[in-house]
């Protein structure tokens, strides 16, 4: 299985061009790491640009095989703000679940009093807005005992096998087998004094 991790390089930070003739290259960088218990396999990372008419990234996918690492790479040369959406296609791998979130990505363009242009690149997730720190994909094996590092997580246990069930059978057929006894012994008792 393999996790996607796909980080924004420009996330808060600030890259320049040196004038406004020249292009800008937002960079969003993508790490895939095999987890050890799997097979290797590819895995496909779609951008796709919002509209048509803003700059369109130099490629709209990437192919990660294994321990892996590719970039979207998008060249701005105006001011605005462009959008994309960025997402894991899913696999042919039958033992995998793949990770269905779709980012939306915006890329903040902005010219600088010196003539330079800036980028700050930022990204949400979810219905809710949620900004991460990261864009990331995560796999897992369809039995979900595989974690993220590869280690597996089987139920607890705590040592203790008894079947307490049973044993509640076993200890209610007693008390009843006693007070049985019991009743039995001072019926006899019982008859044995009305006799003398």
């Amino acid at each position: 299985m393999l996790s996607c991790a796909m980080f924004l390089v420009l996330l808060g930070q600030v890259a320049q061009a040196g004038s406004t003739n020249e292009t800008l290259d937002a960079e969003i960088i993508v790490n895939c790491l095999q987890i050890s218990d799997s097979s290797e396999g590819n895995y496909i990372v779609a951008i796709e640009s919002v509209d048509e008419s803003q700059p369109a990234p130099k490629q709209d996918k990437l192919d990660i095989k294994g321990d892996g690492t590719g970039s979207f790479v998008i060249a701005v040369s105006e001011p605005g703000t462009y959008n994309y959406i960025i997402y894991q296609e899913p696999g042919s791998d039958e033992e995998i679940q793949y990770d269905d979130k779709v980012y939306h990505v915006k890329v903040f363009v902005a010219q600088l009093e010196s003539g330079e242009l800036s980028v700050n690149v930022s990204a949400t997730v979810g219905d809710n807005g949620e900004k991460p720190d990261k864009i990331e994909f995560v796999n897992k094996l369809k039995d979900n005992n595989s974690s993220r590092d590869g280690s597996s997580t089987p139920p607890a246990k705590t040592g203790d096998e008894t079947n307490i069930p049973a044993f509640a059978i076993v200890g209610g057929l007693a008390v009843v087998a006693f007070i049985l006894l019991l009743v039995t012994r001072k019926k006899k008792d019982d008859d044995d004094g009305d006799e003398s």
